[in-house]
């Protein structure tokens, strides 16, 4: 897609699926042991899950917006508030009375590790919306995770597989992080998912988990037979490998002081499509990705506790690399 072309969207991003809270709760020591009574550093609701990739792309210099399902209720209110604050648009969300937005509790001990405590969200599945095809129609690129494909989503895998479908015919960039198995199902589901999208993005033992092949970068390549241009396979500290039907390449990743990794993977993706936004080849998108998720877990929580742009700079400036306006990396 070229410059000429975005310029005549409206958006340049826009993402498939429900929008979620997280509740952060930073504690000495997991894991949590009945009688064995622990002081929480602080509590704070956030917004979580794919909101975390909405917020980062609109810090890196994205117009975002959400297309998903939402209840009315407080939870789903304070979502849309802090998503609103950030620039996100919200014209994408349905709102239903008969949905209520449950926050899963994220506890983060001084390790780094963390647990998810979480509820699904309750209602009926919604049908495609009437304005859906038109934002999609109207932005660059589409970004979906395997999590939109779960069955007790109100959105819905129906959902996510024809608002892929209208991204392909409209000529976006498609982008889907698989996410891990136990979470979502079908993998006949996330196969067709596959075939609509242009980049995957898991991690390795994600890639092992739906494969069922051990070596990562192998079943990365076994996924390109489905139709992606690339496989960005994420490496945690070590970075990430791009995986392409011309071969692949290592995008290290930078040193830091891991604190949180909740929100590190959603991102990440930001980064990447930010910088491929921005023109920039696979590689310079994967080290933009990477510094991106290295910014994120050196700090504590989700929504607008990640990284700011000039965070990311910094980590980008270690390696000689810039980011400019337009998000993507570039030399000084």
């Amino acid at each position: 897609m070229t410059a000429s072309s975005r310029m005549d969207h409206r958006w340049d991003l826009v993402t498939l699926g429900d929008l979620v809270a997280d509740l952060i709760v930073p504690i000495p020591t997991l894991p949590i042991e009945a009688g064995r009574h622990q002081l929480a550093e602080w509590m704070r609701l956030e917004a979580g899950g794919t909101c975390n990739t909405l917020i980062m792309a609109q810090r890196l210099g994205l117009s975002t917006v959400a297309i998903g399902v939402m209840g009315e209720d407080p939870v789903g209110s304070y979502v849309r508030s802090v998503l609103a604050e950030e620039g996100v648009d919200l014209a994408g969300l349905h709102l239903s009375p008969e949905v209520r937005t449950s926050p899963a509790l994220v506890f983060v001990d001084e390790r780094g590790d963390h647990v998810f405590i979480g509820s699904l969200d309750r209602g009926p599945h919604q049908p495609f919306g009437n304005s859906w095809s038109s934002i999609i129609r109207s932005a660059c690129s589409v970004f979906v995770t395997g999590y939109a494909m779960f069955m007790a989503s109100m959105f819905g895998r129906d959902n996510v597989l024809q608002g892929l479908r209208i991204a392909r015919e409209a000529d976006c960039r498609t982008y889907f992080d698989v996410g891990p198995p136990e979470y979502i199902g079908d993998g006949d589901d996330i196969a067709r998912g596959f075939a609509l999208t242009d980049v995957v993005l898991a991690t390795a033992e994600e890639l092992s988990s739906w494969t069922e092949v051990a070596d990562p970068l192998r079943a990365a390549r076994g996924i390109l037979d489905h139709g992606p241009r690339c496989v960005v396979v994420k490496v945690g500290s070590d970075g990430c490998y791009i995986i392409a039907p011309d071969g692949e390449q290592h995008c290290p990743g930078f040193p830091v002081r891991m604190r949180d990794t909740v929100g590190a993977g959603d991102a990440f993706a930001a980064g990447f499509m930010a910088a491929e936004a921005a023109g920039c080849s696979s590689y310079e998108a994967g080290m933009i990705a990477n510094a991106v998720g290295a910014a994120t877990v050196t700090r504590v929580g989700t929504g607008r506790l990640l990284p700011q742009r000039a965070e990311v700079a910094e980590l980008l400036g270690t390696r000689g690399l810039g980011l400019p306006e337009s998000g993507g990396p570039h030399r000084v």
